[in-house]
């Protein structure tokens, strides 16, 4: 899946300009997060069409990047997290950053991962049956 990350001062005002301006053209915020320092942070979004809002932050001058991450289902309980990430300990993968949220539902939770290593980050979720999700996963839902 496709991410977007942004470069952002940290002042007032900032994120609402972005979330403005990918809401006058209809694309909807998935997921986000925010890493910060006392200058400046990284907003980091899977939203319903990267490539428009790629385009549409780029033309505003914004620094913006698309970036590759994994998205995993993970069932809402204690533990489901730790298990996951046991795994990828225990085959040598280095999770640069990640983020998660609970879906509406409640039962599940979807985990946002960057790998050093996407594909084998890739490859050793699916060999331990953990479901992954693309975007259109998310449209379902």
């Amino acid at each position: 899946m496709k991410q977007l990350s942004v470069f952002l001062e940290n002042k007032k005002g900032s994120l609402a300009k972005i979330t403005d301006l990918l809401t006058k053209e209809h694309i909807d915020i998935d997921a986000m997060s925010i890493a910060d320092t006392a200058d400046f942070g990284i907003l980091r979004m899977v939203v319903s069409d990267y490539q428009k809002g790629y385009d549409i932050l780029k033309a505003n001058d914004i620094i913006v990047s698309i970036t590759e991450v994994t998205v995993a289902m993970i069932k809402h309980e204690v533990g489901s997290l730790s298990a996951i990430l046991e795994i990828l300990d225990n085959e040598n993968i280095n999770i640069e950053y990640m983020y998660a949220f609970t879906a509406v539902s409640g039962e599940e939770a979807y985990a946002v991962f960057r790998f050093e290593d996407g594909k084998k980050g890739v490859e050793t979720l699916k060999q331990h049956n953990v479901t992954l999700y693309s975007k259109e996963d998310f449209k379902k839902n």
